[in-house]
């Protein structure tokens, strides 16, 4: 007996939304706690990646045998193994927990697809289920509900689970064996992989907006569960707008929306990212076509899209840290190529005009109504800061800068900690705060904007340059207000990751002002051609500075210890505000000093100190300075 309509996409949701949940945590935690990003070959990560998402393939087909107890088993293990993510406190458990949600899900969404439901409607479950997990992050602020760890959170994700089992029980898994019907193919379970992978990476990625439009962070959020509507517009609409003409359709506006995504982050990119969300919903929509295959095949592919996920984000994320012939684009562009020809081959007969036009307008006012709900209370319940305060006046001749290498929000143990970075800088009450690798967006730490997360705590404005690409870089927040703004690409020499140097020119008042220098050299130097010819980038800038009669702070990431030649290029422009012997890194156990905070002889350094916690894996510095 097929199970009701109303129950499969229901339970769809549900795994979906517990999986795009987990699936935030476990790719950091692949990252910093089982790796140890920058020093740990991307390719074992990968292979570490790789080898989470493959059992669920063998585990969905060997369920296949007693569908009933391998349904509710998994069901139950993605519940328990979600709830023990979030009381987890980093490490392995972290990662074990994440792992196990992710690999239960898709178990479960295996044996969902093998049974006799409707494909489209439960792939529209999981579009659903996505859609869900990235507008309520957009709503919640960008802090995902897994690492809050107040009281009214866990007992949401304790609600989801119970909810999620409950439902599961009503869902008839008995039918796995029997002949196929019609609308049961196989391949475009695959296509959830490659469509999930553009849509977090392009579309759900709040840095990209914050980027192209400086919108303030309600705006920002709005506009991200607008995206999240669009995405379910698409696939809940497409089948009734045009049976035949959809998967073409999409396709092409897939292919578009996913150049003017990645072209220039501008206001057209993210009208790009809109078309794009609306595309990636209508070509999963639109691939319902007459066709069948057997209950193993649809099994495989309903559970392996984890592993056609990990595959393609391998892809766009290792040339960050392997020298690649391709660049990241090229691999999304890759995989919108992928799902253009899915859509092209995808078709579907045609139905009568009357019900096609009520089913689609019922199913848009109901995704409508739903977006504008959600887009409201994220207006609603945030605590949004207003405008950014006024640059103060100097009301001394002292200059307290500070330095850190925020790990892309993420302590020793692989936690969220940059509320608690924040909390720490503002402690010292800066006038300039230097930040090294600032993620505002890669989906592999979760898809954050981990600067305007800061910002909002410390209330300093922001400066921001790129590096490894549009999102990840340097950035430099000050209370005195910007005469000058320049930002320059460092030599890459042979490192697989682009770095950058953000020069700025202070006005702490009328008469005086300060240049600074915010920078992150490579961490890769094995014949001694890289990190030299960056550093006497930043220099030749210093001097320049230095000619104008301006003092000058370069502060960073170095990556180079005291007495190097690196930091010895320095020497005739700015020299140490930090005592040799304050060792930075690693913040756990601190051996060797990389970070250095250097300044002109024109500044007299009066204090000096660095931060304890291990909220990075790089200790922060603190250098007190008296103006000229």
């Amino acid at each position: 007996m097929k199970p009701p309509r109303s129950v499969a996409p229901v339970i769809a949701v549900l795994l979906a939304w517990l999986w795009t949940d987990a699936l935030r945590v476990w790719l950091p935690s692949v990252l910093f706690v089982v790796g140890d990003a920058g020093d740990t070959p991307a390719t074992l990560l990968g292979a570490i990646a790789v080898a989470v998402a493959t059992p669920p393939i063998v585990l969905a087909l060997t369920g296949l045998r007693r569908p009933r107890p391998a349904w509710m088993s998994s069901i139950a293990v993605a519940a328990v193994s979600r709830v023990a993510t979030h009381l987890a406190d980093g490490g392995m458990a972290q990662f074990l927990g994440s792992s196990l949600t992710l690999v239960a899900g898709s178990v479960a969404l295996g044996l969902l697809a093998a049974t006799r439901v409707r494909g489209a409607s439960t792939r529209l479950g999981i579009v659903v289920g996505v859609a869900v997990s990235a507008a309520i992050q957009a709503a919640a602020g960008g802090v995902d509900v897994l690492w809050r760890t107040e009281a009214r959170f866990l007992l949401a994700s304790l609600l989801l689970g119970f909810v999620t089992v409950l439902v599961a029980r009503a869902v008839d898994v008995s039918t796995v064996d029997v002949v196929p019907g019609p609308d049961q193919a196989a391949w475009p379970w695959w296509l959830l992989g490659p469509a999930t992978l553009l849509f977090l990476v392009l579309v759900a990625a709040p840095g990209r907006v914050a980027l192209a439009t400086r919108w303030p962070d309600h705006l920002v959020a709005g506009t991200l569960v607008v995206f999240c509507g669009l995405f379910v517009l698409g696939c809940a609409t497409v089948r009734g707008v045009a049976p035949r003409a959809g998967g073409p359709a999409a396709a092409l506006l897939v292919i578009i929306a996913t150049v003017g995504a990645l072209a220039s982050l501008t206001l057209a990119a993210v009208g790009s990212q809109a078309l794009l969300a609306l595309g990636l919903g209508a070509l999963v929509g639109s691939c319902e076509i007459s066709s069948q295959s057997s209950p193993r095949r649809r099994a495989a592919a309903g559970s392996g899209w984890l592993l056609a996920f990990t595959v393609l984000g391998f892809g766009v994320y290792a040339p960050y840290d392997l020298v690649l012939p391709h660049p990241p684009r090229a691999v999304l562009l890759l995989t919108a190529g992928i799902l253009a020809i899915a859509g092209l081959v995808a078709g579907r007969p045609a139905t009568s005009l009357g019900p096609r036009v009520f089913s689609v307008l019922r199913r848009s006012a109901a995704v409508t109504i739903v977006t504008l709900v959600v887009a409201s209370a994220s207006l609603a319940t945030q605590s949004w800061p207003g405008p950014a305060p006024a640059a103060h006046d100097a009301t001394s001749d002292e200059l307290t800068v500070v330095l850190y290498n925020v790990h892309m929000g993420f302590d020793v143990r692989g936690r969220l900690s940059i509320q608690r970075l924040a909390s720490a800088i503002a402690s010292t009450e800066p006038d300039v705060v230097v930040l090294n690798e600032v993620d505002r967006g890669w989906l592999t730490s979760g898809n954050r904007d981990n600067l305007r997360l800061l910002q909002r705590e410390l209330g300093m404005p922001y400066l921001f340059a790129p590096a490894a690409d549009e999102v990840w870089g340097n950035a430099i927040l000050s209370r005195f207000p910007p005469a000058e703004v320049s930002h320059q690409r460092l030599p890459r020499g042979g490192d697989a990751m682009a770095r950058s140097q953000l020069a700025i020119v202070l006005e702490v008042d009328d008469d005086r002002h300060v240049a600074v220098i915010g920078t992150h050299l490579s961490h890769v130097d094995d014949d001694g051609n890289t990190r030299v010819p960056q550093a006497r980038a930043v220099v030749a800038s210093a001097a320049r500075f230095r000619d104008r009669g301006l003092p000058v702070i370069v502060a960073g990431d170095l990556n180079a210890t005291p007495g190097s030649v690196e930091l010895t290029t320095f020497g005739a422009f700015v020299t140490s505000a930090i005592p040799e012997g304050v060792a930075t890194w690693p913040s756990q156990d601190p051996t060797v000093q990389i970070d250095h905070i250097l300044v002109s002889d024109d500044l007299t350094v009066t204090g000096h100190g660095v931060f304890a916690q291990t909220w990075s894996d790089h200790l922060g510095l603190i250098a007190r300075l008296e103006l000229p």
